[in-house]
């Protein structure tokens, strides 16, 4: 294998390596988010998990933080708690932060 055959190789394996956490952290910060949600709307623990990992499924569908932003107000909306965006961006950061801090401590 020639150097550059070699460098060309590690490139990609860093590549897929990359994108494999950061589907891990985005999986991981939408179910967070699913779950703490459910709890603000005090959905009962069976529904709540139900409910984390459809956003998983529909961040997959249909990746994009607009979508998973809208479903999570409408979701507060309906339970009846009154959060901006700008609070639930934040929080949306926040478990970001965990999700990526905990992945790469696995």
């Amino acid at each position: 294998m020639s150097t550059l055959s070699a460098r060309e190789k590690a490139f990609e394996d860093k590549f897929k390596h990359e994108e494999e956490l950061r589907f891990k952290i985005e999986a991981r910060l939408v179910k967070m988010a699913g779950l703490w949600v459910a709890e603000q709307v005090d959905m009962p623990a069976a529904k709540a998990e139900s409910f984390a990992l459809d956003l998983v499924r529909l961040n997959l569908d249909e990746p994009g933080r607009e979508r998973l932003v809208a479903r999570l107000g409408e979701t507060l909306e309906q339970g009846g708690v009154v959060l901006s965006d700008h609070q639930l961006q934040r929080s949306l950061s926040e478990f970001e932060a965990e999700a990526q801090r905990q992945v790469m401590t696995e």
